[in-house]
């Protein structure tokens, strides 16, 4: 819309008075109402409820490693990559618009998305299998993604007590999570990795 005339007059003229009003008038009266931070929940999906974010992840990860050059869907894997997640600075709460910054040091890298999404996630503090992404990706039988227990990985790192993460009650970096996942993926006491149902 804003690369015409009409829409950019719109934007300007319309479109940031609104959200002005809205920011000035109606969402401190709902952050009242409903406690502070419960819109911003509702308005960027990052939630603990928000059913849809997983399921795009996945469909993009299973066309990536089943597609072969044509676009037609295989049974094996056509291609591996390696992924790398830049945790030297990472950001905790409100991110990734309006994080805190915490200097962590950390640089992580794998050939899977699963082990190193679940890798990341213990290390950041948080139960992975309280996290829709990876517990939907490590579960899933047809087109595999991440079929393995964490208890599985073959973690290295310079740092001693992260290879043997998951076999620990060892709190990782301890990071809070965003207001709509607060409370909900969190290590709770002896972590439920560790349980004998999930070996």
């Amino acid at each position: 819309m804003i690369t015409h005339s009409w829409g950019q007059w719109g934007a300007r003229y319309l479109g940031v008075p609104l959200l002005k009003l809205y920011q000035r008038t109606a969402k401190p009266l709902l952050d009242r109402l409903y406690g502070n931070g419960a819109i911003r929940q509702v308005e960027d999906g990052d939630w603990h409820g928000n059913d849809t974010v997983w399921r795009m992840v996945l469909d993009l990860n299973t066309l990536l490693f089943y597609t072969d050059r044509q676009g037609v869907l295989c049974d094996v894997p056509q291609r591996r990559y390696l992924s790398v997640i830049d945790g030297i600075i990472s950001g905790m709460e409100e991110g990734p618009l309006r994080p805190r910054p915490v200097p962590c040091g950390v640089l992580v890298a794998g050939f899977n998305p699963v082990a190193v999404d679940m890798t990341c996630a213990r290390v950041m503090g948080f139960d992975p299998h309280c996290i829709p992404l990876i517990q939907r990706a490590a579960e899933r039988e047809w087109l595999p993604l991440g079929h393995f227990a964490p208890q599985d990985l073959a973690i290295v790192s310079n740092v001693v007590r992260w290879p043997g993460i998951f076999r620990s009650n060892d709190p990782g970096l301890d990071l809070v999570p965003s207001a709509g996942w607060r409370g909900h993926i969190e290590l709770e006491g002896e972590s439920k990795l560790d349980s004998p149902a999930e070996s």
